[in-house]
């Protein structure tokens, strides 16, 4: 298994509860803080996005978008009223870009597809003017 904690979180911490031990009261406060923290950093950002491009529409393709407790306050703490998280998120997409630089740089393949809708503030924009009922996701 990976390894998640630091030298210096090590240091701070102590050492990381060892795979299938009981959970203790120390984890679970560590946890607890870790996430707390995650949801200010997170929150602030996105109030900042907001601010500088005032969409209502809001997408995000990385893999802390997967922390479904920060999530679920998305639409209390944030202006955004919509959203749309990509169901497998990689880390900066260097995968997916890795395979597309591979495929066309180094293996010549012309492009057989261009995406033409990069986020879903236009499905839904598209949704609205044709009179289809939906609800954020």
């Amino acid at each position: 298994m990976a390894r998640h904690f630091s030298d210096c979180m090590e240091k701070l911490y102590g050492k990381p509860r060892e795979s299938h031990t009981e959970i203790t009261q120390r984890d679970m406060d560590l946890s607890f803080a870790m996430q707390r923290r995650f949801e200010e950093v997170f929150f602030h950002l996105l109030k900042e996005l907001y601010k500088r491009v005032p969409y209502q529409t809001w997408s995000w393709p990385e893999a802390c978008a997967l922390n479904s407790v920060a999530n679920g306050k998305l639409f209390t703490e944030t202006p955004f009223r919509r959203t749309w998280i990509q169901p497998r998120p990689v880390t900066k997409g260097w995968l997916s870009g890795a395979a597309l630089h591979t495929y066309h740089s180094i293996l010549k393949q012309p492009r057989r597809y261009v995406m033409k809708i990069p986020t879903w503030d236009r499905v839904f924009r598209i949704a609205d003017r044709i009179g289809i009922s939906r609800r954020p996701i």
